[in-house]
């Protein structure tokens, strides 16, 4: 947990009959990370060939996807991989993807009817925002009493605007139809952005309004002369006609969604009826997809097959038995550390870090910003506490800890996906953080309902505290540069662990981050802490201050010809004009003394956010007071 796993490269050379299951066996444990022979000797590896398998693993993919996408048409999420010895064994490409066509068909048939709805319900918006615009034209301004009396209001001008011709876009005609013609007719002219109202009585002859857009007048008139429609003036109407035409068109859109909606039931229904068969073709197909991905890593000639891989030293023991298991005594197995190839210029090994469960959510923040270098510090167990004291200083309290908390475990319950997940569990620290905060400090959502443990946090900010151990807020602000110092000293102090692991000598003394910057950066603390013990009247004397500064200041300037007296034996280009030198070192102690002073003042902002936290909450119950002069607040 305090260093990057170590890794040992293997060398796997077996014969080609005994490929597949040595491929299956290397899946099912899960511990190596493949690469190519002709990465680490490139001399062996141009001696053999390649395994081609691109186009079966593009295959294999493309069906994958097509059932992931079946998957979640039907609201179903992508299943998860069993164990190897419970998982199929064989899979046939050609029946998986009979399957899919099949139930592909089925869907296609659903969605087509869901696309062919949603056509005919953007047609008919289209002519009730048309209607709705002529109303407004009509005077739409007039006020009504309810939603009712507006929609009353609006058909009733929307119906006047239609017979006085206030119409820009829209064609409406007013006649008669046979009654079992209607449906028919209605459906075609859907297609059309039309539709129609029936105006009257039920009878034989149906009145009725047809509504379209003026740019498909031609088929219209078409349609409605194929199924004898007899066209009359439009005659006055009733009042109730207008809200008839509206309410008629939007119980129109109504049933369209809900067919709609009923397309898309049938669709989660069908595929949830196949998740059994389609949750074993995923893992089916993905199991052949990674073992090809494994061969597509391995080296063959006619007679064996070369795999080539990382795995932690710690699982070689148990890789070397399965291998042998399976291959028997027809393998030959090599193993090599990260600093054999590394000499070798082999390449860097990959990194795993290993970390408690508990602590997972802190590397996905350490693995956002970078992975580790190899053989160097996993830094997640000083990011989880330095994180949690931060957040804890901003937002100290332990009702508002309680209710992030609850989020959190909400969230590992709904959210979907590892990293979501671990999103989650990391709100859960954020609030018992927060939760053991307000308990030191009092607060319980704003109130001071049991005293606090270490300080009043409010009533440090509301200026009510006048003895303890934080009396005011510059107090407040040196309790965050005091964290500021800690952190940055530890991160010093694990950069010289790296830089002794790595046995780079020169860094370790003369980087920034070096020994030397460590000592300039703990002299300056040391100043920094006197002078304001003194009341900020009284600095320490100079002669240790200029001893503790002045040497190693003077000591980095030899880091810029030492680095050109290793280029030089290196072989690399390097500046040898002393000048340069005396300007790269002038930078090089800016850059230190700016550096340390700007990112130590910057943990300040932790107290910012804490002190805003608490003027909200004090702000809040004022407000509350002003509203309410009864209620409770904080006194300020």
């Amino acid at each position: 947990m305090i260093f990057t796993s170590e890794m040992i490269h293997l060398t796997a050379v077996v014969l080609k009959t005994h490929a597949d299951p040595v491929s299956r066996e290397l899946l099912r444990l899960g511990v190596v990370q493949f690469n190519r022979l002709a990465d680490i000797a490139p001399s062996l590896g141009a001696r053999l060939r390649e395994v081609s398998v691109e186009e079966q693993r593009t295959a294999l993919a493309e069906t994958r996807h097509r059932i992931e996408t079946l998957l979640q048409l039907g609201g179903l999420s992508t299943p998860a991989m069993v164990s190897l010895e419970d998982g199929p064994t064989k899979m046939d490409a050609a029946e998986v993807n009979s399957r899919m066509d099949r139930l592909a068909r089925d869907v296609e048939r659903y969605r087509g009817r869901q696309a062919e709805l949603q056509q005919e319900i953007n047609r008919i918006s289209d002519v009730r925002r048309q209607l709705a615009e002529l109303a407004s034209l009509s005077g739409g301004g007039s006020k009504a009493g309810s939603a009712a009396a507006a929609q009353a209001v609006a058909g009733a001008q929307a119906v006047a605007g239609l017979s006085t011709g206030g119409r820009r876009f829209l064609d409406v005609r007013y006649g008669r139809l046979a009654a079992s013609e209607v449906e028919k007719v209605d459906r075609e002219i859907g297609r059309l952005s039309g539709l129609i109202v029936r105006m009257g009585e039920a009878g034989p002859d149906a009145p009725v309004l047809v509504v379209s857009m003026k740019r498909n007048v031609s088929e219209v008139q078409r349609i409605l002369g194929e199924h004898g429609f007899r066209e009359t003036e439009l005659p006055r109407l009733p009042e109730d006609a207008g809200e008839n035409v509206l309410a008629q068109t939007d119980e129109r859109l109504s049933r369209l969604r809900a067919e709609q909606e009923e397309q898309g039931a049938r669709i989660s229904a069908v595929i949830r009826d196949q998740r059994p068969e389609l949750e074993r073709d995923w893992r089916r197909v993905r199991e052949v997809e990674l073992l090809l991905s494994i061969q597509g890593q391995a080296s063959e000639s006619d007679h064996v097959s070369v795999f080539s891989g990382w795995a932690p030293t710690r699982q070689r023991a148990r890789v070397e038995k399965s291998v042998r298991d399976v291959a028997g005594d027809s393998c030959v197995l090599e193993w090599h550390t990260a600093a054999e190839l590394r000499d070798t210029g082999g390449p860097a090994a990959p990194v795993e870090l290993r970390n408690p469960r508990f602590l997972r959510p802190f590397q996905m923040l350490v693995t956002n910003y970078g992975v580790p270098e190899y053989g160097t510090v996993d830094p997640t167990p000083l990011v989880a506490i330095s994180y949690l004291l931060m957040f804890a200083l901003m937002f100290g309290d332990a009702g508002h800890g309680l209710v992030l908390v609850l989020l959190g475990v909400l969230g590992t319950r709904v959210l979907k996906g590892p990293s979501m997940r671990q999103l989650a569990r990391l709100l859960i620290w954020c609030g018992g953080a927060s939760m053991v905060a307000g308990v030191l400090f009092g607060a319980y959502f704003g109130f001071d309902l049991v005293p606090a443990l270490w300080f009043d946090y409010h009533g440090v900010v509301a200026g009510r505290v006048e003895s303890g151990v934080i009396r005011n807020l510059l107090d407040i602000l040196a309790l965050t540069v005091y964290l500021g110092v800690a952190v940055i000293s530890a991160g010093l102090a694990l950069n010289w662990i790296n830089r002794i692991r790595k046995r780079e000598w020169r860094a370790l003394v003369f980087d920034k981050a070096g020994i030397l910057g460590g000592v300039i950066y703990g002299t300056g603390v040391w100043v920094a802490a006197e002078f304001a013990q003194s009341g900020f009247r009284r600095l320490p004397e100079l002669g240790p201050v200029a001893l503790l500064i002045g040497v190693p200041a003077l000591l980095l300037f030899v880091k810029f010809p030492a680095e050109y007296v290793a280029a030089r034996r290196r072989g690399e280009p390097a500046h040898a004009s002393p000048v340069m030198w005396v300007m790269d070192w002038v930078i090089e102690l800016l850059e230190v003394f700016s550096g340390y002073l700007a990112n130590t003042l910057s943990f300040m902002r932790i107290a910012g956010l804490g002190i805003a936290h608490v003027m909200l909450m004090i702000a809040f119950f004022q407000i509350a007071e002003m509203i309410s002069p009864s209620g409770t607040s904080i006194p300020a």
